[in-house]
């Protein structure tokens, strides 16, 4: 039930990080009006991010040296699963360039996640220490 939870939680910061790095995107290119399909290649790859970010962190490590190594590969791994699948879904072109704003867009979203997530379980740890302090209070 954990996994599936933590899928959740990743798949709504993940899948708000696309669609706001998609947002800015279009605007800055000057689109007049969004493809049907980007809502749903959205979705698809906040799914698949998701999954493969909890797989990834499911198991929590307490080294700080494994951690950093962790999220450099965790990177890495989702900036190629964003390159292909962006270059499928029409959302970059294959070029320098378009793999550098790729990668930019990757950051983006990965920093926009956890600091999302910093303050997600910064309030659920908050509403359990009152709900502990009202247990223990009684």
């Amino acid at each position: 039930m954990r996994f599936v939870s933590e899928t959740v939680k990743f798949f709504v910061s993940i899948t708000a990080g696309i669609v706001l790095i998609s947002a800015v995107s279009f605007a800055l290119s000057g689109a007049e009006s969004l493809p049907a399909d980007t809502l749903w290649n959205i979705l698809i790859a906040g799914a698949l991010t998701s999954v493969v970010t909890t797989v990834f962190y499911y198991k929590e490590e307490n080294m700080a040296k494994l951690f950093a190594l962790k999220a450099a590969v965790h990177y890495i791994l989702l900036s190629v699963i964003m390159f292909f699948f962006g270059a499928h879904a029409g959302w970059i072109d294959m070029s320098l360039r378009g793999a550098v704003n790729m990668l930019i867009d990757v950051a983006i979203v990965y920093v926009f996640t956890y600091v999302v997530r910093y303050f997600w379980y910064k309030m659920e740890a908050k509403k359990l220490n009152d709900a502990l302090k009202k247990r223990y209070k009684e």
